[in-house]
């Protein structure tokens, strides 16, 4: 689909321009188009991008051929977007395969680089990467590495970490690795209230789940409710939803409090000032009413956008699309649904002129992408693309 088409229309320099300075533009056409006053991509996910950009540079640079210089790999996707992790594979950067443990570091040989994400590696794969004696390029968020920091510190004081995450991203796995002791990994409130039962040794209902069944694959090995649910900490992965993070520690607080044993809870604020500046201006912007639709863009396996999308759930029209080729036409749209894993068509979903459209975009959408959607839509509403 051509995307760019609208770029050269009359109008586009003024739009972008109304946008990048006002937030906001007016078309002829009806639209009201707002946007979030923060919102694309932060400054750990620009450093990460140009880190991995620049070694992919320094390697052609050399003059040599593909088949006589260092392979450069990178251990995931550097960010979620998938045009981005697209234009680093152009530029020579190949993505070891999930899954394997250990194992999927075997290619690598030492005169390679390997590309740690801005998610971070676990710790079995810096010590593997380490003794194979490779370059690494390490682009891990400094936010990520305070999270570090504070379970190793959980660690030390013999508290059982507890993590608000989703077990299988990149970021919080890299976090468990680095706890010393006991820790279990959180996803929502369901299962924080399961966490909470097993705090305050309250019986199971004979038809629930055993402790066991919620938290298989989400604890430590060896994890011991009765011994390992007295001292808590906790701590999120920096993308999750701020306000749950706060719910989950007053469920936890209550739950130490309430428990027969001696507890001790503490709660460290680990989410990312960018991630909260982008939550924050969503809802002020939804808490501005009069929106017809509400639209965030970012990748599908994006965390951060997912969360932000979710904010308009129930109040607006919400769509998180990917970019603007998501925009199929004036009558289908290409989105992820809420709290869900596969993309789907919707039909009607573009609000009928006169109307108010709210546009945020993922803290790992770049700017060229933000444009390209914004271009589209505009275009869309005035009828100058199909």
């Amino acid at each position: 689909m051509e995307t760019q088409a609208p770029r050269r229309s009359p109008w586009a320099a003024q739009a972008l321009l109304a946008l990048d300075r006002e937030g906001r533009y007016r078309d002829t056409c009806g639209l009201d188009l707002r946007l979030t006053r923060a919102f694309g991509f932060c400054q750990g996910v620009q450093v990460a991008v140009a880190r991995a950009t620049r070694a992919a540079e320094e390697l052609a640079a050399l003059g040599k051929p593909a088949s006589e210089r260092p392979r450069l790999f990178m251990t995931g996707e550097i960010i979620h977007n998938p045009r981005t992790n697209e234009r680093l594979a152009e530029a020579g950067v190949t993505i070891l395969p999930q899954g394997n443990g250990l194992g999927r570091l075997a290619v690598v040989r030492p005169h390679d680089w390997v590309i740690a994400p801005a998610f971070g590696i676990t710790a079995a794969e810096e010590a593997e990467l380490e003794r194979i004696g490779c370059r690494v390029i390490d682009t891990t968020c400094g936010w990520v590495r305070r999270i570090w920091q504070a379970v190793r510190t959980f660690s030390e004081d013999g508290l059982t970490t507890v993590i608000h995450g989703k077990v299988e991203h990149e970021e919080t796995r890299a976090t468990a690795s680095r706890v010393a002791g006991a820790f279990v990994i959180v996803r929502n409130l369901t299962e924080t209230q399961a966490l909470a039962a097993a705090i305050r040794r309250a019986p199971l209902s004979p038809d629930g789940p055993r402790f066991a069944d919620t938290f298989s694959g989400k604890c430590s090995p060896g994890f011991d409710p009765e011994h390992d649910l007295v001292r808590l900490g906790l701590v999120n992965q920096t993308t999750m939803l701020s306000s749950e993070t706060e719910a989950i520690g007053e469920i936890l607080r209550r739950a130490v409090d309430a428990s027969p044993a001696e507890g001790h809870f503490r709660m460290l604020d680990t989410l990312c000032p960018a991630t909260q500046k982008r939550q924050d201006a969503v809802r002020e912007l939804l808490a501005g009413g009069a929106l017809d639709a509400f639209i965030v863009v970012g990748g599908f396996r994006s965390s951060n956008t997912a969360h932000l999308a979710g904010l308009g759930v129930g109040r607006v029209p919400t769509y998180h699309v990917e970019d603007a080729a998501c925009l199929v036409s004036r009558d289908e749209i290409r989105h992820l649904p809420p709290g869900g894993h596969e993309a789907a068509v919707s039909r009607g979903w573009m609000p009928p002129a006169p109307c108010t459209v709210g546009v945020s975009a993922g803290a790992s959408t770049p700017q060229s992408e933000i444009e390209g959607f914004w271009l589209r839509l505009i275009a869309l509403y005035r009828g100058e693309v199909p």
